[in-house]
């Protein structure tokens, strides 16, 4: 016998879930925006490397990691 698990999204965490999925593009573009702040800040930081962002693609800065 092995032990389960149930992983089903219940109907109110899928119905939250839809309505915030309508505000995914403004939450992007407020982490695009703080992003372009931090990353003019810490290239005035010797030692400090923002976040590297191709021009082929949208990065949303889920996360914004800085390297020393």
């Amino acid at each position: 016998m092995e032990l389960g698990y149930n992983l089903r999204m219940t109907n109110i965490a899928g119905a939250i879930g839809r309505v915030q999925l309508k505000k995914l593009d403004a939450w992007n573009a407020k982490r695009i925006e703080n992003a372009k702040l931090l990353s003019g800040g810490i290239s005035k930081i010797k030692g400090l490397v923002s976040p590297y962002v191709d021009e082929r693609v949208k990065h949303v800065f889920h996360q914004y990691v800085i390297r020393g």
